[in-house]
């Protein structure tokens, strides 16, 4: 009985109310006293049920988004780009200094090597040869390496 009332129509339901009906038995009972034991009973459990599964639901996605978060907060400080970075190590450079320069005769003979060597396989097509006057090259050099 219980169940057939859950699922009638709540203006069938409030239609049924104001009528009265027969148990199977010599009783007679009206119909508005029945409907209200039945539905404190049926409503209570019902609603009863359900909030506790919305309960459910809502701590359940609470406990899984603080989750996520903790997760996303121990891997961000686990690994950070600074960590996997390969920093160059700090050699005493004769030209590291104030006053002190690039040692031009070292970078004469490594132009040397360049011209013999590496020109064969490598260009020097972003490199202006005004750019080796006053480093490595004289004007007058630099004007003739342009030339070659």
């Amino acid at each position: 009985m219980a169940v057939i009332l859950n699922t009638l129509h709540a203006r069938t339901a409030t239609r049924l109310s104001l009528r009265t009906f027969r148990l199977p038995g010599p009783c007679k009972v009206t119909r508005p006293n029945a409907l209200r034991s039945l539905n404190t009973n049926t409503t209570a459990t019902g609603s009863s049920q359900s909030s506790r599964w919305r309960q459910i639901l809502y701590t359940t996605g609470a406990v899984a988004g603080v989750g996520a978060i903790g997760l996303y907060y121990a891997l961000d400080q686990s690994v950070k780009a600074s960590d996997l970075e390969l920093h160059p190590p700090a050699y005493p450079w004769s030209h590291n200094g104030f006053i002190k320069g690039f040692d031009h005769q070292s970078i004469r003979r490594g132009y040397e090597v360049y011209k013999q060597v590496c020109a064969a396989c490598h260009g020097m097509k972003y490199v202006s040869y005004r750019e080796l006057v006053g480093v490595s090259h004289t004007e007058a050099e630099a004007k003739q390496e342009a030339s070659e």
